[in-house]
């Protein structure tokens, strides 16, 4: 039972060595082989300083004067301007 014991935690100590010896192996990647460089996004105009105006790619869902495009969720035209 002694010897049988002995054998076990010898061979632990050995897996357990093993084990540390495997992960500490240096597999580092370069930056380069994750960084994604293509398709490059088009340069967008960001529109007049101070937000005066919406950027060149914006969807302008309310141009702050005119409801036309909006209805009331009844179905009625909207109220407020």
């Amino acid at each position: 039972m002694t010897n049988y014991r002995s054998f076990s935690v010898v061979l632990f100590i050995f897996m357990l060595l093993l084990a540390t010896a495997c992960q500490s192996q240096d597999n580092q990647m370069e930056p380069e082989e994750t960084e994604v460089w293509e398709p490059v996004p088009e340069k967008i105009d960001p529109g007049t300083p101070y937000y005066k105006e919406p950027p060149a790619d914006a969807i302008v869902l309310f141009g702050g004067d005119d409801l036309s495009a909006w209805e009331h969720p009844d179905g009625s035209a909207p109220s407020g301007l």
